[in-house]
C-alpha cells in the first residue's frame, strides 16, 4: 500500500512553502514603495518610471503610439506639464483604472482641495 503525501498547508493555497521568500519579497515591495511614494500618496516621477519599467512599458513606444514626443511624456511624468489625458493613459498602462486611484497617483485631489481654500 502506497500512501500519498499531503501537500504542505501553504502549498495548498498556492503560496510558496518557504516563508523567508515571502517575507523577502514583501520587504522588497515595501522598500520600493517607501522610496517612490510621497506622504500624500502621490507617486514620485522615479516611482512611475520604475512601475512602467516593471510592467515592460517603453515610454518612447507609448509616446509614439499616441502621437506625442517622448520628452512631453517625461515632462508629464515629472509634472513639469499638466496633461490629464496623458496622466490617465499612463495610469491605464499601469493597470490603475479607478478614477479615485488615478487622482491619488497624480496628487490631483490634494491640489484641487488646496487651491479651493
Amino acid at each position: 500500500m502506497v500512501t500519498e503525501k499531503a501537500p504542505k498547508k501553504r502549498a495548498a493555497y498556492g503560496l510558496p512553502a518557504d516563508v523567508d521568500a515571502v517575507v523577502e519579497a514583501a520587504q522588497d515591495a515595501q522598500r520600493i514603495m517607501a522610496k517612490h511614494i510621497r506622504p500624500d500618496g502621490s507617486y514620485k516621477p522615479q516611482g512611475i518610471l520604475a512601475l512602467l519599467k516593471a510592467n515592460r512599458v517603453n515610454v518612447t513606444a507609448l509616446a509614439g503610439t499616441y502621437g506625442c514626443s517622448e520628452t512631453y511624456f517625461r515632462q508629464v511624468i515629472a509634472r513639469d506639464c499638466k496633461d490629464v489625458d496623458i496622466e490617465d493613459l499612463i495610469a491605464d498602462k499601469l493597470g490603475i483604472v479607478v478614477p479615485e486611484k488615478k487622482d491619488r497617483m497624480w496628487g490631483r485631489r490634494m491640489l484641487e482641495v488646496a487651491n479651493a481654500c
